[in-house]
């Protein structure tokens, strides 16, 4: 999702495609934050659609890096709502990948088939 984007036009997509989970606003060299599902319905019921989606989100950044032990990323997956960003050691910017709690059982499921 693009920061420069209204509220009101992400809201649409969202709506249009059913997808209600967490959204990655900005690029993959440059990840400007996360969208909550929360925020964007809070911003709409309080007549903010023309606003950029860039005005909703956080100071801080919910993100995980390749490296951080399980304990850590569930715990931030919690914190950003169900979809975490796993971001560069050097630019914790730069989106190398997400998280999903899909993910983590998938691993769990495959450990115990081991």
């Amino acid at each position: 999702v693009w920061a420069k984007e209204s509220v009101e036009s992400i809201a649409a997509q969202v709506g249009a495609n059913g997808a209600w989970h967490p959204l990655l606003v900005g690029s993959a060299d440059e990840l400007l934050g996360l969208l909550r599902p929360e925020q964007l319905s809070e911003a709409m019921l309080s007549g903010r659609g023309s606003h950029s989606i860039e005005s909703l989100l956080d100071e801080s950044l919910v993100h995980a890096h390749p490296d951080h032990p399980l304990e850590i990323v569930l715990e931030r997956l919690v914190h950003a709502g169900g979809l975490l960003p796993v971001t560069s050691r050097e630019n914790a910017r730069r989106v190398e990948g997400v998280i999903t709690l899909d993910d983590v059982t998938r691993v769990f499921g495959r450990r115990r088939r081991e």
